[in-house]
């Protein structure tokens, strides 16, 4: 009968088929050997899909997918490997011992020994060779199956083909079947050993060993553990064959395709890079039923039907490889002993863990040891871990079978409670007999299963071991799925989201960032009644605030002066911008532009040195707040709630004192009739109400660009790419993670809560959440540049770096101080791990970031403005300069234009954050009345409390510069050099204090240790604690917890009658970890000077 010739499906088919399967089980169980593996040797490694294939496209063989596998090589019905048999490769695609996303199990040999139910039913009951020889005589399809898979002597398992034999049917997404097969061939070309020779072929039902062969039983398994001990990887390739065929011979196993017309391609490299232990091996089953859904065995429709092999072949997996029969685990004969007997090493396992949210996590702890001889079976710690205090370090003493010198670690939970999230720091394992101890940093939620690195740096060029190369691209293909880039438009790149909501970041962003959950996002109202004088909760519109603030003299003073006069007094306003939250956009002029109509005579009488305007220009004093970049943007008008805003110009000139103050304001950037010039000549409520216009179009600057841009949007593509590109085991990422903390959270909180419909910026600013996102883009498409970053040549550009023609410019010298300890700090770390130019220029995973960062984090920006951030790192100082941008950036930068958004914002008539009345268009046309109906007109217990309270409040978590509680860097050089940073930071500080007391003004913001170490958004506010017993409120001292939120409704109003507590409370909390330190330097500083 030709092998094509199918009998027709007839009635009870399917019935017969059914019980012909369950037959051939029961025949296997019973002679154990149709699927006995003998003298099985296995491995792990990696697996990944090639870039470049034939494939259409699919949801499982994608370009560059990479996969942990495994690898069992063994000999089918025969224990002796110097003897004929079929030789068997199984890989499964994933590192764990059961199940997974697919299974493939090849044979030598390109057709399988049996084409449908029927005839391997038949074959499962052949025993000695002359059952054997009878079969070969009767179907010759049987006899060319043996001759061309079995493998007499050959030389390794490596150089032998492996055919998966049985067809496949698979569905790419464009829904066209094809048929498929795949076959496993070393990486190298090589010629295949071990096949028959024409004597042996004509009697291929002899398997003995040939005469002259001295090889042992074990040679093959020996010598594949030794290639895998001397980290010599063995590779691989996994190719496939494809066809478009409806024709049913296709689905014959005994039936070779023509490779010419259907030629073989490589679709997969794999790379085994460790042994399996004996008990790993035992543990591990491969079952051709695990397949992605695009790989399908369709239903036979009798015992002769093609398609019925593989499908009594998925039973006999199902029912047999799970059950592990027939499994034989290769042993040397001197091993053939009890496990328990066999020599086991000692080590002491420490695991140091910390908490995600409130509770004590209840999760079983595995742990699996990765050498250079080996691999382990995963160790169940032997008791659960419970975080049961604040430093969560726990120890264990495990045995394992000997693998060598340690390289990786596995941590495996399996959780007790579904709500349970387990966050580890590290773990160290120590060999106890050897005197060795190897640090593994993790610094992560850990979900499942993770794979541990030792904590040393490693330049991704100098990884020593494979597991190591192979788990570093592993562990950056998956940050690779998890932090994708959402382009957008006019605005540099985020990670990618749904909606701006935290529980769709990455999980262990998400699960880090559960403490911002339960916040609530408006103040406690019980603390109203503790802190809020009665007489401010009486006022219910601004104007019975605007009477009780004048007539309250004794309202605390704020550090740049008294908060109620600070608009009135010229001193205090010019102060403003040396000190407050917008400290960096003022610059110097030596000429008046043309659209500002202000000569000498309008300043005549204020200018103290006897000089010309233009000649006080000259001389460097004299300075422009232009507000160019607001004109032309949205202003928020619905229904009666009518807002407005200016785009003004401010001239600020240097008295001979040092005092910086306002000469003259025009409030829009084109002269004319309707655009006077307002000077302090003029009536007191005209002088006062131009600058309360200023005050306004600075906020609508400060906050959309100088804190939310340019030190959170900004920060955010850095932050990404540096996930997507560095290994933890990059310095670079060691150096920045500690900066990037709570970065993801922080702005997607911020992008939710202020630019939404409704949101903040829609309810308390001139410009509203429309105007606020055109301003942001406006500016990143037209002003924005990576110079702006550069501390120095930004104060060089802006004519500001002079202290002597600009005096009290502490937000200069304090930062100036910072980035200079934070450029050392940075080179220093650097010149550690890169010994030279070219091993930055080597660095593919440094190289892949800046060119991540340029093309993905910031697109549409012009050449100039890309001016300040290479294309790509030439050498370690250029590397160190981005370095420091970054970390000024996100701490200092970010600190400067944050901390005092009490002081600057909380107080109405020193910064309103809206107008409700059109700017004057003529002098001497502003009474009190103006003043009132402009100024906004909500409630002071509903004020924009959100704008400042986002830029403000401190979590009790927080850490400063310089410090933080997970430890990246453990080279003793690095720690020695983060010592030292620390240490000038200190020195700072107290230099900062000792100012800050010769001096009346007090300006507090770049303190190091009250300069959070990244741009997280901090809710949680230092102070007193209510609790709420019964809805009575406690008063409770002592206690530290929030009392303001992130909220659209905090009494910002109220908060300069209480900001002295903000200070005092983040004083006491801050420095309580510097004051040892501190003392020790001050004394130190003391006998230097």
């Amino acid at each position: 009968m030709d092998k094509c010739a199918i009998p027709p499906a007839g009635l009870g088919s399917k019935t017969r088929l059914s019980y012909q399967s369950n037959k051939a089980k029961k025949s296997v169980a019973h002679t154990n050997s149709a699927i006995r593996r003998c003298n099985a040797v296995g491995a792990v490694g990696y697996a990944v899909v090639l870039k470049e294939t034939r494939l259409p496209d699919n949801e499982f063989f994608t370009p560059g997918r990479r996969f942990r596998i495994r690898l069992r090589h063994s000999n089918l019905r025969c224990d002796d490997d110097a003897a004929a048999c079929i030789r068997e490769a199984a890989v499964k695609f994933a590192d764990q011992n059961e199940d997974g996303p697919l299974d493939l199990i090849f044979f030598t040999g390109r057709t399988a020994v049996a084409r449908n139910c029927k005839t391997f039913s038949d074959i499962i009951k052949l025993k000695k060779e002359e059952d054997m020889k009878d079969m070969c005589m009767k179907d010759p399809h049987y006899w060319f199956a043996l001759a061309d898979g079995l493998r007499k002597s050959p030389g390794s398992f490596a150089d032998l083909i492996y055919y998966s034999q049985i067809p496949y049917k698979f569905i790419p997404f464009d829904e066209k079947p094809r048929l498929m097969k795949f076959r496993l061939i070393p990486a190298e070309p090589c010629r295949e050993s071990g096949r028959l020779d024409e004597n042996e072929q004509a009697e291929v039902w002899n398997h003995g060993r040939r005469a002259c062969d001295n090889n042992t039983k074990f040679y093959l398994r020996n010598e594949y553990m030794r290639r895998l001990e001397r980290d010599d990887p063995i590779k691989y390739v996994i190719q496939a064959q494809m066809i478009y065929s409806e024709d049913v011979c296709d689905w014959n196993p005994q039936k070779i395709w023509d490779e010419v017309e259907n030629p073989w391609f490589d679709l997969i490299k794999i790379k085994l890079t460790t042994a399996l232990t004996c008990t790993a091996l035992h543990r591990t089953y491969f079952n051709i039923v695990d397949k992605p859904t695009c790989l399908k065995f369709p239903s036979p429709t009798s015992i002769h039907d093609y398609k019925s092999y593989p499908y009594v072949c998925s039973a006999m997996y199902t029912k047999f490889e799970i059950k592990h029969l027939g499994l034989s685990v290769w042993r040397e004969e001197r091993q053939r002993i009890d496990f328990k007997e066999v020599e086991k090493i000692k080590h002491h396992i420490t695991l140091c863990t910390g908490t995600v949210k409130e509770g004590r996590p209840r999760v079983d702890v595995f742990i699996t040891l990765t050498g250079s001889q080996g691999r382990t079976t995963p160790k169940r710690l032997d008791h659960y871990v419970e975080d049961e205090t604040s430093k969560g370090v726990d120890e264990f003493y495990i045995h394992t079978e000997p693998i060598g010198d340690l390289v990786s670690v596995i941590i495996a939970v399996r959780h007790r409670h579904l709500t349970d999230d387990w966050y580890l720091r590290y773990v160290t394992v120590t060999d106890p007999d050897r005197g060795t101890s190897r640090h593994f940093p993790c610094h992560s939620v850990v979900l499942s299963k993770v794979a541990l690195r030792p904590g040393e740096v490693s330049l991704p060029q100098y990884d020593c071991h494979e597991v190591l190369r192979q788990e570093r691209l592993l562990e950056l293909r998956d940050r690779h799925l998890d932090y994708l880039w959402q382009r957008m438009d006019a605005l540099p790149g985020q990670v990618r989201l749904k909606s701006q909501d935290i529980k769709l970041l990455p999980v262990n962003e998400q699960l880090t960032a559960e403490k911002y959950v339960g916040v609530q996002w408006d103040i406690d109202p019980a603390m109203a009644d503790v802190i809020i004088p009665k007489f401010v909760k009486s006022c219910t519109n601004a104007t019975q605030y605007y009477d009780a603030t004048t007539l309250q003299p004794g309202l605390p003073d704020g550090p740049k002066g008294d908060m109620c006069k600070s608009v009135q007094d010229d001193v205090d306003f010019g102060r403003i911008y040396l000190m407050g939250t917008n400290p960096a956009f003022f610059k110097r002029i030596e000429s008046i532009p043309e659209n500002f109509h202000i000569s000498h005579g309008d300043v005549e009488g204020y200018l103290d040195r006897e000089l010309t305007l233009e000649e006080e220009m000259q001389a460097g004093r004299v300075f422009l707040a232009d507000y160019k970049i607001l004109e032309d943007i949205y202003t928020f008008h619905q229904d009666a709630d009518n807002r407005y805003m200016v785009a003004p110009l401010c001239l600020l000139y240097v008295r001979g004192s040092g005092d910086l103050i306002p000469l003259g304001i025009q409030l829009k950037q084109e002269p004319g009739p309707d655009n006077p010039l307002f000077t302090a000549r003029d009536k007191p409520e005209d002088w006062v109400m131009a600058k309360l216009w200023v005050r306004c179009a600075d906020f609508q600057y400060q906050f959309p660009i100088s804190h939310f841009f340019m030190c959170h949007l900004v920060i955010e593509p850095f932050c990404v790419a540096t996930q997507r590109q560095l290994s933890v085991s990059h310095p670079v990422y060691k150096l920045l993670k500690p900066h990037f903390r709570y970065t993801l959270p922080t702005n997607t909180i911020l992008r939710r809560n202020i630019l939404k419909k409704g949101g903040s910026a829609e309810t308390y600013m001139s410009i509203g959440s429309e105007g606020f996102k055109s301003l942001v883009k406006k500016f990143y498409t037209t002003e924005f540049s990576f110079e702006s970053m550069d501390l120095p040549l930004l104060l060089n550009q802006r004519g500001v770096d002079d202290a002597e023609k600009l005096p009290n410019y502490f937000y200069r010298d304090d930062s100036l101080k910072l980035w200079q300890a934070i450029s050392e700090y940075c080179l220093n770390i650097l010149k550690i791990f890169y010994k030279s130019d070219e091993d930055v220029q080597m660095d593919s995973e440094i190289q892949a970031w800046i060119e991540d960062i340029q093309e993905r984090g910031f697109p549409g920006l012009k050449p100039h403005q890309r001016e300040g951030l290479p294309m790509h790192f030439d050498n370690v100082e250029e590397l160190a300069r981005t370095m420091t941008k970054i970390l000024f950036t996100s701490t200092c930068q970010h600190s400067a234009t944050h901390s005092e958004a009490l002081d600057m914002y909380g107080f109405l008539p020193l910064t309103p954050a809206m107008m409700r009345m059109p700017p004057p268009s003529k002098k001497r046309m502003v009474g009190r009345d103006v003043i009132v109906k402009s100024l906004p007109d909500q409630s002071p217990l509903a004020y924009y409390g959100s704008l400042a309270n986002v830029m403000q409040f401190h979590k009790p978590d927080e850490n400063p510069l310089g410090n933080n509680d997970e430890t990246y860097f453990v080279e003793q050089e690095a720690i020695d050099v983060k010592d030292q940073f620390s240490s000038a930071l200190g020195k700072i500080a107290i230099r900062i204090k000792a100012r800050n007391a010769a001096t009346s003004i007090q300006y507090e913001n770049l303190i190091p240790n009250w300069i959070p170490n990244s741009t997280e958004v901090l809710p949680f506010y230092p102070s007193e604690f209510v609790k709420d017993t019964g809805g009575i409120p406690v008063f409770e001292p002592g206690v530290k917890t929030h009392v303001f939120s992130m909220s659209p409704s905090a009494p910002l109003m109220t908060l300069p009658l209480s900001m002295y507590m903000a200070r005092n409370f983040r004083q006491d909390v801050h420095d309580k970890h510097w004051q040892n330190q501190s003392d020790t330097m001050e004394q130190d500083i003391v006998k230097g000077e």
